[in-house]
């Protein structure tokens, strides 16, 4: 356990370093400081706004409100849960730098497993209930319902948190371990779309809210709401409701131990695959074509990309299959935005150009207008395979809205990817990077998606344009600084 500890905070450290690299001044920290405090107060007067109304329900006599709310809110907690620690295991590598170092160390796989896992689960954990502390606790504190109260809650929600993560991390080893001694290529790939499948389906098949509402007077103990009658037990409010409460004790403390037993499972070995993907197209003599040639060979070489992008066409036939979509718009524009995953360790990847590109006297700006031409490039083939996926061409004027949203995409991602670099010499910094885009997108994609919802589509189309350019020059100015401190 020792060793764990130590290998977790080494990379907590390293975590450190690459934010102190971006903070390196104080105007930079103010502004970071500033940022952050707004985000906040959006989200607490939101959540305040959510929860409010059901806690007066509460105290002033509906004890069924108090049910519903827990049970909605531990659903969304689990539902968070879910999303991050596949998300997660997505854009993380399983063969890192410090992975293959460890491994002329006296420290088994279980000890090197363990301290992975608990970084792994205290990002996942910090963030859910961080978000959902935000939504409850100022409704706790404007209602007055007691010290007491908050922290029963907040207990409960720990337990139906680390409860969910351990399931996921039970069902992922497991699925993981039986996928290679089937000796399946592209294991990880395998296993994440079975571990969504799983999670789809267990989710269609047991959620309703006619389910939910039942639950006031029969527990039916779902996964997504295991831990609720523990804090509802602890404020008294399990009087109409039939429920073992050891039962979910119980069952807590099973999956915890069958999750670090799981551990044993894990035994990272790299598939030994080389993909010559694109080989026949030749290097130009010039050196903005070379460098672009090279990006877009390099990125679709990347096992990474290559294991996202079908990913993401599975998760695409799984919903069509599923759910019959019909909105092929609306679904080629959410594509469209997620295009842009590919540049996101372009810059981590090429690092170890840094010295050649030096040595040549390319200018920061020349590889940059270079990558980000070959990533468009990337962006936009993949575009045209998902309208062939879906069988749908979009009109003229769509298409326009369409193509910019993609090239914004790969602007955002591989600016998240220079300000956070993606690399193999620092573990799990893509969970790094991946908060760094949630803490800036969710507040641009709210205000962003009220302002266009107002305005026509002309100027619609210049904010795009106009937000492309600005990612433009920030890009440009940022990848600048990021070549000169590397």
């Amino acid at each position: 356990m020792k060793k764990s500890l130590v290998i977790s905070n080494f990379m907590l450290k390293m975590w450190k370093k690459e934010i102190l690299k971006i903070l390196d001044t104080k105007t930079k920290l103010f502004i970071a400081i500033i940022v952050a405090i707004s985000i906040l107060s959006i989200s607490i007067f939101a959540g305040y706004q959510i929860t409010s109304v059901s806690l007066k329900s509460f105290l002033n006599g509906d004890t069924r409100s108090i049910v519903l709310l827990t049970v909605s809110m531990y659903l969304n907690a689990s539902i968070l849960t879910i999303v991050f620690f596949i998300v997660f295991k997505a854009v993380t590598s399983d063969q890192d730098r410090l992975s293959i170092q460890l491994s002329w160390f006296p420290i088994n796989s279980y000890e090197k497993n363990l301290g992975y896992f608990i970084l792994f689960s205290s990002v996942i954990l910090s963030l859910v209930f961080i978000i959902i502390s935000i939504i409850m606790v100022p409704a706790f504190i404007t209602q007055g319902v007691g010290v007491a109260f908050s922290l029963a809650f907040l207990l409960g929600l720990f337990l139906q948190i680390t409860f969910v993560l351990f399931l996921m991390q039970l069902i992922y080893n497991s699925l993981n371990y039986l996928v290679k001694v089937c000796k399946i290529p592209f294991t990880k790939l395998l296993t994440l779309f079975l571990v969504i499948l799983l999670c789809l389906t267990y989710g269609l098949e047991t959620l309703s809210i006619k389910g939910m509402l039942k639950t006031f007077t029969v527990f039916d103990y779902n996964i997504t709401y295991f831990l609720s009658p523990v804090f509802l037990g602890m404020i008294g409010e399990l009087k109409y409701m039939k429920v073992n409460v050891l039962l979910t004790l119980g069952g807590y403390i099973g999956t915890v131990i069958l999750s670090y037993f799981s551990l044993f499972l894990i035994n990272v070995r790299s598939e030994n695959r080389s993909l010559k993907l694109l080989h026949f197209i030749p290097i130009p003599r010039n050196k903005l074509g070379a460098l672009t040639i090279k990006e877009i060979k390099s990125q679709c070489r990347n096992e990474e990309n290559l294991l996202n992008f079908l990913l993401i066409v599975m998760l695409v036939l799984l919903f069509n299959f599923k759910f019959t979509l019909n909105n092929d718009l609306l679904i080629l524009i959410i594509l469209a935005g997620m295009t842009g995953i590919v540049a996101l360790n372009s810059f981590g990847n090429d690092k170890k150009m840094n010295i050649a590109y030096k040595l040549y006297g390319i200018m920061p700006s020349k590889i940059v207008i270079s990558k980000f031409m070959g990533l468009c490039i990337l962006a936009i083939v993949q575009l045209i395979f998902f309208c062939l996926l879906l069988l749908y061409v979009p009109e003229i004027n769509n298409s326009l809205q369409i193509i910019l949203i993609t090239v914004n995409s790969v602007a955002v991602f591989y600016l998240a990817g220079i300000i956070v670099p993606l690399d193999k010499n620092n573990p799990y910094t893509g969970i790094l990077a991946f908060i760094f885009l949630l803490s800036c997108l969710v507040p641009i994609l709210f205000i962003g998606n009220y302002v266009i919802g107002q305005i026509g589509e002309i100027m619609r189309i210049c904010i795009i344009v106009a937000s492309d350019l600005l990612l433009g020059i920030v890009i440009i100015l940022i990848n600048r600084w990021r070549y000169n401190i590397e």
